[in-house]
């Protein structure tokens, strides 16, 4: 029989947590797989910011997240298929196993393709390879939060598959490698597209998110999701996108943001990133998470959009971990902070100018944040910004994980420079 533990007998469980797993949070009645958030009780109090602060405390225990189901070739029977198909609820079910083989065997026998008989060769090889019961061949996938039901290739043969065509732009140890790696994003605006990106070209198996905001109708201007995704939480909606371009990532949620008490767990605890993308908001939190990374020896990377500009802060504190926070261009600030002797501007954008400086601002964007006192919801950023900030942070970071050159230091890069 199938069960929900993480066993040898269902690969993958339907929740997540970054304690002991926590019994799957009940469907909300008429949305198959809608996730119904978990909150801890909240404490007798009538003071909300109270309520927040318990909140933010309790983050890395009830941080839990619906996940896809995944029943593994040669684990499960006929019998166990048809149970487990009566007892969720199915929108679609999509068979896309046969045209995967298809293209599996033309990676694995790529010698073959010259000769005349392939084709006929091929569609015996298909047709003997899925005797006697094709449906117990590959893997299922189960998509709660959209009643999808998938039937694949085996893990290993879709990741053959799926990267094929980086080679050898990449090769094959290099791929391995990538994939092996821990990413940490703290801020999942720009966050969720550096996700993407390196999902896309196959860097990480695990993610660290970490994000205690919601999708907002407002932030469809920039990130990769849908309307139908507006009121998720960040975390959820990015972690719903990975596992459905790969669900056999491992998504480690921090649905309530990087905060003192989540640090550690996100920076210290197994496993523990090769890279960390700084795109949080909270100035203190900034700070602290590179006082933390510093002790740990763990690289830091931060894109900042400034309209048609994009700002690069790349920190190597796996390389020096007496590496001034910042690369310096703080001054004393950041000590200050951490001592608790500094008091924060009663305006935001005033510190926002301190961490990004007045000259790299471009004068459209400093008459902007004049509006976030009346008009505008948050700072401006444009799709453009934020979506090469994405390819970027792949690119930056398949050099980090190969052991290619990379220096410290901060880096502005302007659209308008192309045609100058």
């Amino acid at each position: 029989m199938i069960n929900q533990n993480n066993d040898a007998r269902l690969v993958v469980p339907s929740s997540t947590s970054l304690q002991a797993p926590i019994e799957t949070p009940m469907q909300a009645p008429g949305f198959p797989g809608r996730w119904n958030n978990i909150s801890p009780p909240l404490p007798k109090t009538e003071n909300t910011l109270e309520h927040i602060r318990f909140l933010r405390k309790t983050s890395a225990i009830h941080s839990t997240l619906l996940k896809p189901d995944i029943l593994i070739e040669n684990v499960y029977s006929s019998e166990d298929l048809e149970a487990y198909k009566k007892a969720k609820q199915i929108w679609k079910t999509h068979d896309m196993l046969s045209s995967q083989l298809q293209e599996w065997v033309e990676i694995t026998h790529a010698e073959d393709r010259q000769s005349p008989f392939y084709l006929t060769n091929m569609k015996k090889f298909l047709t003997e390879y899925l005797l006697p019961d094709s449906s117990l061949k590959g893997n299922w996938i189960y998509y709660p939060w959209n009643g999808y039901l998938l039937h694949t290739v085996t893990e290993e043969q879709y990741q053959t598959i799926r990267f094929n065509r980086n080679r050898n732009l990449i090769t094959e140890q290099e791929q391995k490698r990538l994939r092996d790696a821990v990413i940490g994003i703290a801020g999942l605006s720009v966050g969720s597209n550096i996700a993407f990106a390196l999902a896309y070209m196959g860097i990480g198996k695990q993610f660290k998110c970490a994000d205690c905001d919601v999708l907002e109708t407002s932030n469809l201007n920039r990130v990769r999701f849908e309307l139908k995704d507006m009121g998720l939480s960040k975390v959820e909606a990015t972690c719903q996108r990975l596992w459905e371009l790969d669900p056999y990532l491992d998504c480690i949620p921090f649905i309530y943001g990087l905060t003192p008490d989540s640090l550690d767990d996100f920076v210290l605890k197994s496993p523990v990133p090769s890279v960390i993308f700084d795109e949080m908001d909270d100035f203190f939190m900034k700070i602290q998470l590179r006082f933390s990374a510093k002790k740990a020896r763990i690289p830091i990377m931060m894109f900042t959009n400034l309209g048609d500009r994009v700002l690069i802060d790349i920190e190597r504190y796996d390389e020096n971990p007496d590496l001034p926070i910042l690369n310096g261009v703080l001054g004393d600030l950041p000590e200050k902070i951490r001592l608790d002797s500094f008091s924060f501007p009663q305006d935001a954008r005033d510190m926002a100018i301190k961490f990004v400086g007045h000259l790299n601002i471009p004068e459209r964007a400093l008459e902007s944040l004049e509006l976030m006192k009346t008009s505008l919801l948050g700072r401006p950023q444009l799709s453009t910004t934020v979506g090469i900030s994405g390819e970027m942070a792949a690119y930056f970071t398949r050099k980090l994980i190969l052991g290619e050159t990379l220096p410290s230091g901060r880096r502005l890069i302007s659209f308008s420079d192309i045609f100058e």
